[in-house]
Order: structure tokens, then sequence, then C-alpha cells
């Protein structure tokens, strides 16, 4: 079996199961600078993710406009191309997250987007978001609650490389996009990916979109490269859509890369005058081994698990991962998962204590 085989097996399983999956051994809790820091040892965690952006909006305080140095790793290049202003605002009076639409110009309805720019084109990315519809607001283009509109209305996440937001030849991709009557699509202006379905989006509940892309190195717009989506929410289920079939990149474009991406992308059309989402918990990978990740479960089995939440690690080693951005209150009870570059994940997690005295090994049997 090919490493293209077994990739596309794990991601057509939504979670691998797969020949030389990572193992965790035990996990090690270590506070002894005042700072929990949750150590993973293990064998096959191969090579870590190159993590750019990671930001749960915690610093900023509720009402202020988010910061440009907001994220817990690396930073927001702008405030995007629409001129409104993310506000910070609380999930369900818990988390912070930031609003997509800014109201404060009288009836002028402006976007409010975070753009961060890489430091290199990339064509490879693994991404991480949530959104959430606040109590009485309606989905981008609606005019009544829990409903789409039969027009195109959002662009959840943006990717593109420079200024390239049209039909131009200049690469764009949004994940993903409402395209009307409730049609989700990964595509860009030059091209379609996939058709994707909304089983998954919830109107009362917490959104949590993951994806990931990976071009042929070598002929990134002629030979196959790999994709995967993941769209879930508490009450409406998980739907994984994954491709190994096509080309990442579209022939004859100007360039085979990206080189930044915007939450969110766009909306428009329709009725926007209700409207508005939260992001939150906003994740970024890029280059080689970006599909490495550390999740969080609330069962061992991650097959079971609907809601996973990343954290980017401190230390990545073949046999050893530290981990500093998870809260204590979500330790207890918990169980963490371990995925490699080549997209292998621990099948069954390792429970975590939050309470436990410093340097205990916690091993499962």
């Amino acid at each position: 079996m090919t490493q293209k085989m077994l990739l596309s097996i794990c991601l057509t399983l939504s979670v691998p199961y797969c020949f030389a999956a990572p193992e965790i051994t035990s996990i090690t809790i270590d506070n002894s600078d005042g700072k929990n820091f949750i150590e993973i040892h293990g064998t096959g965690f191969g090579v870590g993710p190159n993590v750019v952006l990671f930001d749960t909006f915690s610093k900023d305080k509720e009402g202020d406009q988010v910061s440009l140095s907001s994220p817990e790793i690396g930073s927001w290049s702008n405030f995007g191309i629409y001129g409104g202003k993310p506000i910070i605002t609380a999930i369900n009076n818990q988390n912070n997250g930031f609003l997509i639409h800014d109201f404060s110009n009288g009836g002028e309805i402006k976007i409010a987007q975070l753009e961060t720019i890489f430091s290199k084109d990339q064509t490879e990315i693994f991404m991480n978001f949530d959104v959430f519809i606040p109590e009485g607001a309606t989905f981008p283009g609606s005019s009544t609650v829990n409903s789409m509109p039969s027009v195109s209305s959002w662009k959840f996440s943006w990717l593109v490389d420079g200024t390239g937001i049209s039909n131009d030849g200049i690469y764009d991709l949004v994940v993903p996009s409402h395209t009307g009557r409730g049609s989700f699509a990964v595509g860009g202006n030059e091209f379609l990916f996939d058709w994707i379905s909304s089983s998954w989006f919830s109107y009362k509940e917490i959104n949590r979109i993951s994806f990931w892309q990976k071009a042929n190195k070598a002929s990134p717009a002629t030979e196959n490269g790999e994709y995967y989506f993941r769209g879930m929410s508490k009450d409406e289920g998980v739907f994984v859509d994954n491709r190994n079939d096509k080309p990442i990149f579209a022939p004859g474009l100007v360039s085979n890369s990206f080189d930044r991406v915007r939450f969110p992308g766009w909306t428009g059309n329709g009725d926007q005058s209700k409207s508005n989402v939260i992001y939150d918990n906003i994740y970024v990978a890029v280059g080689e081994n970006s599909l490495a990740r550390i999740e969080l479960g609330m069962v061992s089995d991650y097959n079971g698990n609907g809601m996973p939440k990343i954290f980017p690690p401190d230390v990545w080693q073949d046999n050893y991962i530290k981990v500093s951005l998870i809260p204590e209150d979500e330790l207890v009870g918990s169980y963490i998962f371990v995925t490699n570059a080549q997209g292998e994940t621990t099948q069954t997690g390792k429970t975590i204590c939050g309470k436990c005295p410093v340097k205990v090994d916690l091993f499962i049997e």
C-alpha cells in the first residue's frame, strides 16, 4: 500500500486507522514554573506542524476592538479590506470571539475582517476555526432566523494570493462558501473544488471547521493533490469530505500558491440587517507537516468525538510533545490525541487529570 493510498483511506474514514499510527505511552503534567504544561510521551509522532497563528481572543476585553497582537501565536497583519472593526464579544457569556459585522456606522453595515499574511508563498495549509450565530441574529443574507437565503451570502474564510479575489487568473479559495439555498462549496473564482453538505451546520451551537490541502510539489496544477474538509457541530453532527483525485491549483493560473488568509472572507447579498456571526479559536499551520496536530476530546475513542479541539504544540519531537495553551478547566476528564503529518491518529486517547501533582505519569492500560 502506498503512502497516498494509506492517507486516502485515513481521510475517507475521517478518523485514521492506519499502520504505524502515533502511540501515546504516558502524559505528564508539569506546573513547576507556575504554568501548566502537558507533556506527551510516546512514539511515531514524527515532525510537528509550523503553526503560524493561534487566537482564542482571550487577551482583549468584551467590547474592545481586536488588537493585531491578539493571537497567542503569531499576529494579525491587518483588519482586511472592508473597513469594519472586529469587536470582542462573548459566546453564550463564556469564551470570547469577534463579531464580523460592524453596525457602528449608522445605517451602514461594514464587514469586520482579520487577515494574516504569511512570510512566504504556501501550497499546503491546515486551518481550524469556530463560527457561532448569536441569539437573535440571522445567518448572513437571511431575513429570518434558522434559515439560509436563496443567494450567495457568506465566504467563511478566504485563501488568497495577493489581491486575487476576482475572476482574474490569480489563485483564491473559499473554505467554505454559502452559494445559495443552503448549498456549500469549497472553491474560488477560478475553479470549484467540491460541493459539500451543509447538514453539519447549526444555528444554535458552535460550528467547527477543519480544512487541509496539500498540492503536488512537482506539478501543483496538473498532478493530483490532497484535500480534506470537516464541518461539525454538537447538535447536527459531523460531515467529512476528502479528495485526492484532482490538482489543488487550476492550470493556467498566474501563480500556484497563496500568501494570506482572511476571516471572514466576505458577506453580502440578501438581507444583512439582522445577521451577525462570532468567530473564535482560529488555528493556522502552513507548509509541510501542517496536518500534524494535537486534539482534545471528551471520550477515549477518537471516532466518538464529534467536536475535538485543537491546540498548538510548544515542542514537537518524534517521542515527545509539550503543550502549554490548554486551559486548566478543560483538562479534567479530557483525552489527548496525536495526529502525525501523514494523517495517522492515535485511536485511543489518554486521559488528563487537571489536578494531578507535579510530574505524575498517567499510564492507561
